[in-house]
């Protein structure tokens, strides 16, 4: 078996400001990335981001447009390329096979790197039985591939990899068409490939398998290297929100982290959500759900002035909105008061949540006595005092009752939005105009 961690060994890869141009359009732009012998490498990025084009150029199979590839310290574009594949061992993205080869006759094609004149010998058959058993089809090694399912055919390819024992393998998504116990099976195999010192490195679309197997990660995003690292310091919300567009809450599992996408519900999302500004003001927890619901629709909702230990605080992290907060048990910062009222300065709408509490939460806004109430709107009869004089059990005087919409809606002509599964006036009250609330 041959492994490829030597004490002071040059590098297993390395590019240096590689890129690659088609037509008008650059794939690839100054790549710089060195992996190390033994190293465990998950290459994540969107559709098009160039990932297939970057192991295309570490194998030799596409020549960049500028940069440098060296492989074991040796210029790649002056290796042979029987040389490259006794080194490299490359699972494509797609393959098609129309002869109606047996399974172990495609498995066997990865000896071809060693074969001499005389073709396959019995020194041959060791690896290949070894790597149909673990891919789990030494039952099928009689059936054509063209017999095969896509899963089938896929771990074939992976097996036609592992015969080849090369201390470097590079595997573009060798989970496609496989389903869960043997995306599992596969990256179990890697990572035991790994422990005996080979060289791995993966392209995943799967994020959580990515985290749980691999031991650094690296993200392509429009043909450029944007990150690098292991995982539990990778993969962040901000991260995932700008490569992939997608937020998500992170979670913790035995020390690896793992997302949960938090997807619209096409059916529930309010149009022009993305684009439409909202603020809430909140603390103790009083918007937590408020939040959630906000987000699920498709908003991104600022929050302030809110405890570090308040639920409010957790529901906007776990989503990663903007929030003003400030430490608990003390008077708020005069900067956290500026940012919250710049905050409510610029949405379109002010949802204030229902039973927050905090006397310096209300005195960073300032609340009219009188404003005017939306057409169908329905009020409360009871008037509360306003924050910015007195606090309740002091010197009342009369503001503005809560109000609520009269049916759940969203009116972009209006700027008043209420979601269309928010329990209202329960989850809080909408204020159109900013300055009545923090401004």
């Amino acid at each position: 078996m041959m492994t490829g961690r030597t004490p002071g060994a040059a590098p297993a890869l390395q590019a240096s400001g590689l890129g690659v141009r088609i037509g008008e359009r650059d794939l690839l732009s100054d790549i710089d990335l060195t992996v190390q012998p033994g190293a465990f490498l998950g290459l994540l990025g969107p559709n098009g981001s160039g990932k297939t084009t970057l192991l295309r150029c570490l194998t030799g199979a596409l020549e960049p447009s500028r940069g440098t590839v060296l492989l074991e310290g040796r210029p790649l574009d002056r290796l042979s390329r029987r040389e490259i594949a006794r080194r490299v061992g490359v699972v494509p993205q797609t393959f098609t096979l129309d002869f109606r080869f047996t399974v172990e006759e495609v498995v066997a094609l990865g000896r071809y790197p060693y074969r001499s004149a005389w073709g396959r010998t019995q020194d041959d058959d060791g690896p290949v039985q070894e790597a149909m058993a673990a891919l789990s089809i030494a039952h099928l090694a009689e059936r054509p591939v063209t017999e095969l399912s896509g899963g089938e055919r896929q771990r074939v390819v992976v097996a036609q990899t592992l015969a080849q024992e090369t201390p470097v393998i590079l595997l573009d998504e060798p989970l496609n068409n496989l389903d869960l116990n043997h995306q599992l099976e596969v990256m179990q195999l890697l990572a035991h490939l790994h422990s005996q010192e080979r060289t791995i490195m993966v392209v995943v679309h799967d994020i959580n398998m990515a985290s749980q197997y691999c031991e650094e990660l690296a993200v392509l995003s429009s043909g450029r290297l944007v990150a690098r690292g292991a995982p539990d310091t990778l993969l962040t919300r901000e991260l995932i929100l700008d490569v992939f567009a997608t937020r998500v809450a992170v979670h913790r599992q035995g020390g690896r982290p793992y997302v949960t996408p938090l997807a619209l519900d096409p059916g529930r999302a309010a149009e022009g959500a993305q684009s439409f500004k909202v603020h809430v003001v909140t603390g103790g927890g009083a918007a937590a759900e408020l939040v959630e619901e906000l987000a699920h629709l498709g908003f991104t909702p600022t929050l302030g002035v809110v405890s570090v230990f308040d639920s409010d605080y957790a529901a906007a992290q776990q989503f990663g909105l903007p929030v003003v907060s400030a430490p608990p048990f003390q008077p708020i910062p005069a900067e956290a008061i500026a940012e919250h009222r710049v905050m409510a300065n610029q949405a379109e709408c002010v949802v204030v949540a229902p039973r927050y509490s905090g006397r310096a939460t209300w005195r960073t806004c300032r609340w009219p006595s009188k404003s005017p109430v939306p057409a169908g709107w329905s009020c409360s009869s009871t008037s509360r005092p306003c924050p910015n004089e007195t606090w309740p059990g002091e010197r009342p005087s009369p503001c503005r009752p809560i109000c609520w919409p009269p049916a759940p809606s969203w009116s972009a002509t209006t700027n008043s939005w209420c979601a269309a599964s928010v329990n209202w006036p329960s989850s809080g009250r909408v204020l159109e105009d900013p300055e009545t609330a923090c401004g």
